[in-house]
């Protein structure tokens, strides 16, 4: 498929592999890279044999795709069009840096979300699990009265990166999309969108 949608066909080499007899290498009739941004249907007919006269036991179609590399700083061939789905997961932001796991790559988590914020082809963040991480503490740690005070916290000991991604909301160029993990599974509906006003939840309806 070109990125029209529209069907095109094409000759396409195969042969055995060299270093594993039991792989068939695929290529196109050029063998050169594959058009980016294009879906691939390939069909091998069981009638076609080898030259020692073997076969498949039955037709073969496969199909696979051609991503765009992602680079934030644009891609010229998706003409400025928001196509691209970044996902970010297990940041694990801490209470206390004494003994959190993230630390010393914070200004550069910024940088990167910042680059994101600047994408034009970037249409959605998904940050897929434990952003603030509510387990991560020391045995004698003493917690506040109510999770949305621990919460608090937590943002408030890595505000940069909080402001960072409420840039990237407030800018409303891209979907911000949060999904929970295990580390922050009691950070609340309100307690989050208290952090980071706008942002999308997807969360267990139990």
């Amino acid at each position: 498929m070109d990125p029209s949608g529209n069907a095109t066909k094409q000759q396409c080499v195969a042969k055995i592999d060299p270093d594993n007899p039991a792989l068939l290498d695929i290529n196109n009739e050029k063998v050169e890279k594959f058009t980016k941004g294009e879906e691939y249907k390939i069909v091998v007919s069981s009638n076609i044999k080898s030259k020692t006269g073997l076969a498949l036991g039955n037709d073969f179609t496969g199909y696979f795709a051609i991503n765009y590399i992602l680079n934030l700083a644009g891609n010229t061939a998706l003409n400025n069009t928001r196509s691209q789905i970044v996902v970010i997961s297990d940041l694990h932001l801490g209470v206390d840096d004494v003994f959190a796991e993230t630390q010393k790559n914070k200004a550069a988590l910024v940088n990167f979300l910042t680059q994101i914020k600047n994408s034009p082809n970037v249409a959605e963040l998904v940050i897929a699990g434990d952003l603030l991480d509510g387990w991560f503490v020391p045995m004698d740690y003493v917690l506040p009265d109510s999770q949305s005070t621990f919460f608090d916290s937590v943002a408030a000991n890595n505000q940069s990166i909080m402001d960072a991604i409420n840039a990237i909301i407030t800018a409303g160029q891209i979907k911000v999309t949060y999904v929970p993990g295990n580390h922050d599974l009691l950070l609340t509906e309100a307690d989050l969108q208290r952090i980071l006003p706008g942002i999308n939840q997807t969360r267990d309806d139990v």
